[in-house]
């Protein structure tokens, strides 16, 4: 009979539940990285507004004679670049689908990382809450329509994975490296080049006076050469050779009717009750979470820096108007924000859960209020989605359902402190492996709950219908131009023809803000292009005198329209005709 050492068994049981651990990791990351779908031009996505310029750097003659295609200003060159590549290799939508999930396989990893530096003992626990909540539940979503990952491939998706690189290395204490992947996060999306001066730079003066030229120059070197190339594009940009009164007009016409639910924060306010509601609880546990190490301190500036940086540009757009302040976006800061909340109440949850009583700290007064005033601030946003746990109709991240849940799981905290509870939940509830199974089981459930068919026409069509269209539109002769719906924003990127205009490609140069709000007005009515709703509303009721006028005006060969407007009715030649679609020949053409 073979006697084993208690020793040699407790090490190879240890063994086993390490590589379940890592197993599940690995399997969750790409579970999660897969929800967010296998996705080519999908219905909502940017690809077909940031495909194009890259397409025709491949191809000049595609779309050559779309105005906003050939003649305006385009920005992220750097993606531009990319996707030309790709177009040469006949790999383009493939690899926009699957950059993406490596995209998230890469954040996810670094997400790992850096709650391995926070805590090693317990990143696999913290690292799947985090998942399942932020990535799963919310999408990564926050206020101003901002989110870290689409379905799609886009420049900000790549600048997110490198701003967040950047995030990790500085609280790791490596600037250096940390100022190159800020660096190459600056040069896919100007927006990020714009935002990381402050953002870091606040962080670093936090941090105190000792080394700060050195850290400063290491954080920004590679940023201010990325500003330097890019200087010229982003002066043309702004219009600084225009009138002011042009420039104030295309500034109304970008905040108030074409970007609101991104510039205007007045008209999303309620999504601010969870985003502030989810920091305070995060901002309430952070002493638990992190001591005075170098680590925390400097964790807790990065947090401190994002917060100060949206709440003064929120006050800036709200209490006053500041047209620059709300132009530079600051809220495209707010996921990186709540990533962060996450991680310190994820991380602060599990320790309670697995820590002898004994070993807890008392909650001092300050703290108690933080997480109280945390969540009495997420009550509205709780009462509107009446906690059902769903991010299809979402607020702000995560989704109230969700917050909800995790104040419960994080009040049980203070509870057993104040008790002096005996809540060591590893070994009294469940084994370690156990607790692993459960929460990687949430995580499938979070992705169910947000599972989209939608998300994957790579490999399903969603609207044959309108694939139908694009099909007949794409065999029309190329120098074709057609009106759509203002809303039909992937006709140039399937359809592969010229539309005098739609609601997705906004310029952002003042004069050519200003054009592409004329057209609009041509062919939606001028008492229709107050927003983007009414537009839609104004382009049903297009009578044949409005087409005409549109027709002579910019020189269309075709009219989309859907089969139950009046227009569609009044006996002008139908060229094609399907389920929701009639194609018109203008009047005279």
């Amino acid at each position: 009979m073979v006697c084993r050492k208690p020793g040699r068994t407790t090490h190879n049981l240890r063994s086993c539940q390490s590589w379940l651990n890592r197993s599940l990791i690995v399997a969750a990351s790409f579970i999660t990285a897969l929800s967010f779908g296998l996705s080519y031009g999908d219905g909502g996505s940017n690809h077909a507004v940031y495909l194009i310029s890259g397409m025709r750097i491949w191809s000049p003659e595609f779309l050559a004679n779309d105005w906003w295609a050939a003649q305006t200003s385009h920005y992220h060159h750097a993606f531009a670049y990319l996707v030309a590549g790709l177009s040469g290799l006949n790999i383009l939508p493939w690899a926009m689908a699957v950059g993406n999930i490596l995209a998230l396989l890469l954040v996810l990893g670094l997400l790992y990382h850096l709650i391995s530096l926070i805590d090693r003992n317990h990143a696999p626990l913290t690292w799947l809450i985090v998942a399942a909540l932020f990535f799963c539940i919310s999408g990564t979503r926050s206020v101003a329509t901002t989110y870290l990952f689409s379905p799609s491939l886009q420049p900000s998706t790549i600048s997110s994975v490198f701003f967040f690189a950047a995030m990790t290395f500085y609280i790791r204490g490596n600037h250096p490296i940390s100022g190159l992947s800020l660096g190459i996060s600056s040069l896919f999306h100007t927006n990020f080049l714009m935002l990381g001066f402050p953002f870091f730079g606040l962080g670093h003066l936090m941090l105190g006076k000792k080394g700060l030229f050195r850290r400063l120059l290491g954080q920004f070197a590679l940023s201010i050469v990325v500003l330097a190339v890019q200087m010229p594009g982003i002066l043309h940009t702004m219009g600084l050779d225009l009138p002011q009164e042009v420039k104030v007009q295309a500034d109304r016409i970008l905040i108030d009717i074409a970007g609101p639910f991104h510039y205007k924060p007045i008209t999303f306010l309620i999504e601010y009750t969870a985003f502030f509601g989810w920091c305070l609880i995060a901002w309430s546990m952070i002493r638990g979470v992190f001591d005075s190490s170098d680590l925390g301190i400097r964790y807790k500036s990065l947090f401190a820096s994002s917060l100060l940086l949206i709440i003064a540009a929120t006050l800036l757009t709200t209490i006053v108007f500041v047209g620059l302040v709300s132009r530079l976006f600051v809220l495209r800061l707010a996921p990186f924000c709540m990533l962060l909340a996450c991680v310190v109440v994820a991380e602060g949850a599990v320790r309670i859960f697995t820590t002898d009583a004994k070993e807890k700290s008392f909650p001092g007064p300050w703290n108690m209020a933080g997480f109280l005033l945390g969540f009495i601030i997420i009550l509205p946003s709780m009462v509107h989605q009446r906690l059902i746990f769903t991010a299809s109709d979402h607020l702000a991240t995560p989704s109230a359902g969700m917050i909800f849940l995790g104040a419960c799981f994080v009040g049980l905290w203070w509870m057993a402190k104040f008790k002096g509870a005996e809540f060591h939940f590893a070994e009294k509830v469940a084994g370690g492996n156990r607790i692993m199974l459960l929460l990687a089981l949430a995580l499938a459930v979070a992705v169910a709950d947000e599972f989209s068919l939608r998300r994957f026409n790579l490999l399903y069509q969603s609207d044959p219908a309108e694939g139908e269209l694009y099909a007949w539109a794409a065999r029309t002769d190329p120098d074709s131009l057609f009106i759509v719906p203002p809303n039909m924003i992937s006709f140039r990127l399937f359809g592969k023809r010229a539309v005098v205009a739609e609601n997705k490609a906004v310029p952002y140069r003042p004069d050519e803000t200003l054009e592409w709000h004329e057209r609009l007005k041509t062919i939606c009515g001028e008492e229709y292009a107050g927003s983007l709703q009414e537009m839609e509303k104004g382009y049903a009721l297009m009578d044949q005198d409005r087409l005409r006028r549109a027709a002579a005006k910019y020189g269309v060969d075709y009219v989309v329209v859907y089969k139950e407007m009046k227009i569609a009715k009044d006996g002008l030649e139908i060229v094609f005709e399907n389920e929701h679609f009639k194609v018109l020949r203008p009047p005279g053409n």
